[in-house]
């Protein structure tokens, strides 16, 4: 079974065929798991896991809306935590990348998430962008339950770090691009039972199809890449995948 940890399906860029790209992963027998990133995604995450039996939900807020996160929004989060198809709080995290970015603010947001999701003894889906060295530090001192590094782009060394934590390495289309070297090396070294499979749709879209809108069915390319790399079968990569996905999120069914 392929499955896409982390896509957008609510995002504009399926608003002209979003139910071709839905029927496409009901064919194919996949699970996706659909990442809010601000409050109003919030909701139409939730509807787009409620309407789909394969589909499953982790609510959060995006560094870049982090002005989002406060209490009352927290509650309203708080609230839909319970639901079966709600599985855990993200995406959440640090992101440096964007010019004039407001380092206590996306701090601030992202250890109050944090402290939701020990709250309620959920998973975390953790962003990191150009923010390695304060993502660590704010994981260590606040993460109280298991988590994923969502789209993972750090070194070896970090991995290791992530691993230690219990957490789990959530791999893209980055994977298949030439240049990636470093992220090769992650798969290399990290046991394929601490892995887990992503697109981050409709971005990051992986070789052969890069350059184009990405979606969750090509999700095969990645779990190709890591049988190549590991010098195993594919088959072999859906399945202990699946186990994780399992393993980190014990709802999924």
């Amino acid at each position: 079974m392929l499955i896409d940890v982390h896509a957008h399906l609510d995002d504009a860029a399926y608003d002209q065929d979003r139910e071709q790209v839905i029927k496409e992963i009901k064919d194919k027998g996949m699970i996706v798991v659909n990442s809010a990133s601000d409050l109003p995604t919030i909701a139409s995450t939730f509807e787009l896991a409620q309407n789909n039996d394969f589909v499953y939900a982790t609510l959060g807020v995006h560094p870049y809306e982090a002005a989002q996160v406060n209490e009352k929004e927290l509650d309203k989060m708080a609230q839909l935590l319970s639901h079966p198809k709600v599985i855990g709080v993200g995406e959440i995290g640090l992101d440096y990348h964007m010019e004039n970015f407001d380092k206590k603010l996306q701090q601030k947001a992202f250890i109050d998430q944090l402290e939701l999701a020990n709250e309620y003894k959920m998973p975390v889906i953790v962003h990191d962008r150009d923010a390695h060295g304060d993502t660590m530090d704010i994981l260590k001192k606040h993460m109280k339950v298991t988590g994923v590094m969502h789209c993972f782009s750090g070194s070896y060394e970090m991995a290791r770090q992530c691993l230690d934590m219990g957490m789990y390495i959530s791999i893209g289309g980055v994977l298949t691009f030439k240049n990636a070297r470093k992220t090769v090396e992650v798969i290399e070294k990290v046991p394929l039972e601490r892995l887990l499979t992503e697109t981050d749709c409709p971005y990051l879209t992986p070789e052969p199809y890069r350059g184009t809108r990405n979606k969750p069915v090509y999700v095969e390319y990645v779990v190709e890449k890591i049988a190549e790399i590991k010098g195993i079968d594919r088959e072999e990569v859906e399945r202990i995948v699946y186990q994780n996905v399992k393993r980190v999120f014990p709802k999924v069914r």
